[in-house]
């Protein structure tokens, strides 16, 4: 089964299916529009199902409830941690991957002229910057059985995802927060980051999506990390739910 509703809305329908008595839902105010698609093996799968179709949020987690407490966050839209060679950063590796940069798209969608499918196809572009910066960089993006709302949806997560180069950035630093007491100097999950390399000319904002520590009794201030996605599920997401509602046609 295959719909488009507000997010919240799916959410909630995709906690109907959690039988177990350790988690509960938070209040989920997001309002985006998604396509629910439930034909997942567990909760779990489908809930981040949702979350590729909307990379400004996050999942958070409420340990001092009982039950446990799962929220969804946006992750952060202004600098609120900051990362500079001899201060806080030790090291610092940035990749760019052109391989996925796409600045138009086009998505094949279908329409019914005299009770049969006839597909069409549709050409997206992404904004006026990204255009003048990259170019126009064109691609098909796959789909099957998409309605024309639905193709529109699919072109604008698939631009937002690739219109630019994505950048992957593995930094080793050090968490002075504690002794400095700043909020820039503390990472968290969510956080956006910016990377400043004068030296270089470099300045980089992402948002960080993983921080660990080789020994937090013997070096607690010693941090990893890693900003942007490593890996990007937005294609697959997308082919996911083509299927879903190419099938869902065929057997209405």
């Amino acid at each position: 089964v295959s719909e488009s509703l507000p997010f919240n809305s799916a959410m909630s329908s995709i906690w109907s299916f959690y039988k177990g008595s350790r988690w509960r839902l938070g209040t989920i105010s997001q309002t985006d529009e998604v396509t629910l698609n439930l034909n997942y093996d567990n909760v779990l799968e489908a809930i981040l199902g949702l979350l590729e179709q909307t990379p400004d949020y996050m999942l958070t987690f409420d340990f001092s409830t009982n039950p446990w407490t799962v929220n969804v966050a946006s992750r952060g839209q202004t600098v609120s941690a900051e990362g500079r060679l001899e201060r806080n950063i030790q090291s610092a590796v940035v990749e760019y991957d052109e391989t996925d940069l796409c600045t138009v798209a086009y998505v094949p969608y279908e329409t019914q002229i005299d009770g049969s499918d006839n597909e069409q196809i549709a050409r997206y572009t992404a904004d006026s910057e990204s255009i003048r910066l990259y170019g126009q960089v064109e691609k098909s993006i796959p789909g099957n059985g998409y309605t024309q709302q639905q193709a529109e949806r699919a072109a604008q997560l698939y631009l937002r995802k690739h219109k630019k180069p994505k950048v992957g950035i593995d930094i080793g630093g050090l968490d002075l927060s504690k002794i400095t007491g700043e909020t820039l100097d503390s990472f968290d999950v969510g956080k956006l980051f910016r990377l400043a390399i004068p030296k270089y000319g470099i300045i980089v904002e992402e948002c960080i999506t993983s921080v660990s520590y080789s020994s937090l009794y013997l070096k607690p201030e010693s941090v990893r990390i890693m900003l942007a996605d490593a890996q990007d599920k937005v294609i697959e997401t997308l082919k996911s739910i083509s299927s879903a509602v190419s099938n869902a046609r065929k057997t209405t």
